[in-house]
């Protein structure tokens, strides 16, 4: 799924890397810079959206130079979500904090998945989850690429069974990679990702099957970022659903 081809370019970002957070000028208290240099990525746009608890707003949008930089400043007082984006490449979502200089490098063919991210804990854990989440779905696109050639053959049942087991493994690896990320992040807005996470409309964790972690992820936000917004609308959702059970 990857380019594994990637020796040359990530000892020449290794390299170049303490020169390019030299150059970063620190962002104010209320604000977060965000600074990317990707390699093969002149001419190309990219576009930067914060994530609202109920939609996208768009902030801004900046094209490559020559050499390969753009960089942005968001203000903020709180944690925040953004994407950075580009055309059908897909989306790299940053987990901000107020204070913030996060510095993005990498093989813009690649983006948003072999990324080399410094200065934002939140962004970098995200990745980590999101890469490990897009091989699973891949994983479970082939599977179903599979299925598809064979629906209209004589053995598309039997084909079905022998795939069936192997949709349930990758299935429920990722449950239990969401439950270990989510233990292991309570203190963090990105629990709200790793709970949210859908494949397609499939959302992996839900609160009929499993109420004990969205509440130990209301619990646990509410008394670290109390106010925040997101943390705000998944309280109100806890809420509402205890309502309902009622």
């Amino acid at each position: 799924m990857f380019d594994h081809d990637l020796k040359f370019s990530v000892c020449c970002l290794v390299f170049m890397l303490p020169l390019f957070l030299a150059c970063q000028r620190q962002p104010e208290s209320g604000k977060a810079s965000i600074s990317a240099q990707f390699d093969a990525a002149w001419g190309e746009k990219i576009l930067l959206e914060e994530m609202d608890p109920t939609g996208l707003r768009r902030i801004d949008s900046a094209n490559f130079g020559a050499d390969g930089r753009v960089s942005f400043t968001v203000s903020l007082k709180e944690p925040a979500f953004y994407l950075l984006s580009s055309g059908t490449k897909g989306v790299l979502v940053l987990l901000l904090q107020p204070g913030e200089n996060t510095v993005i490098t990498g093989r813009w063919p690649d983006f948003p998945k072999k990324m080399l991210i410094k200065g934002s804990p939140g962004s970098k854990t995200l990745l980590e989850f999101f890469n490990y989440s897009s091989c699973n779905k891949e994983r479970l696109d082939s599977l179903g690429s599979i299925l598809v050639e064979k629906q209209d053959d004589d053995d598309f049942y039997q084909v079905s069974r022998v795939l069936d087991p192997q949709f349930n493994a990758i299935y429920e690896d990722q449950r239990r990679y969401q439950k270990a990320f989510i233990d292991n992040h309570l203190q963090s807005l990105a629990a709200l990702i790793a709970l949210n996470y859908a494949f397609g409309l499939h959302p992996v964790l839900t609160l009929k099957d499993d109420p004990d972690y969205y509440r130990k992820v209301d619990s646990s936000l509410v008394k670290a970022y109390p106010g925040n917004k997101h943390v705000v609308f998944h309280h109100q959702r806890m809420v509402e659903f205890q309502q309902e059970a009622k």
